[in-house]
């Protein structure tokens, strides 16, 4: 079985599922046993400190907002990028946590970057794999700058690198220069 572990799951425009319409998803690890990923562009209105006071007495400044990581309830985690305060690796230079005296620490310390979950989205054994073979998904290696963006057009900017990587794949064309005319 291919892992694929630091990739991001890329909705296909024909998958309707609530939970994953126009989703970009980070899958955090992905083995025989199932998947666990978390939806990077699913914004709540909501920011840590204002969740923060319902968890704890300690105080906290952090304005970032908390985002829903998926259908499945969990823990609150994060993405960030320091290892000492790191639960697992998901690739070079991200980290995940849900620990809540490492959590309190990236939030007193005001580590960033960082991105704050509450939920998740799981997969059961072969689950993901089925999915895969309906075509419910792309799939391109996550880059730090995917999991920390902004960007409202994170799923349309992805989908079309996906497909750009996948026609040079068909041509077996090496590189192609973001403006051709140049060439």
């Amino acid at each position: 079985m291919q892992s694929y572990k630091g990739h991001l799951l890329v909705s296909v425009p024909s998958l309707m599922d609530p939970n994953f319409f126009q989703s970009v998803t980070l899958l955090l690890e992905h083995n025989d046993e199932g998947a666990l990923g978390l939806v990077l562009n699913r914004p709540t209105s909501s920011t840590i400190a204002e969740v923060w006071e319902q968890l704890t007495d300690r105080p906290c400044q952090c304005e970032s907002l908390l985002y829903e990581g998926g259908p499945c309830q969990g823990l609150l985690s994060v993405l960030h990028r320091h290892r000492k305060l790191a639960s697992g690796k998901v690739l070079d230079g991200l980290y995940f946590t849900q620990e809540p005296q490492k959590i309190e620490r990236l939030i007193e310390q005001r580590i960033e970057p960082a991105r704050f979950f509450v939920g998740y989205a799981g997969w059961g054994p072969d689950q993901l794999e089925s999915e895969f073979d309906q075509g419910s998904w792309l799939t391109t290696p996550a880059q730090l700058d995917d999991v920390f963006s902004d960007n409202e057009e994170l799923w349309r900017q992805l989908r079309k690198r996906i497909s750009r990587s996948q026609f040079l794949d068909a041509l077996n064309i090496r590189s192609v220069p973001d403006d051709p005319s140049v060439n």
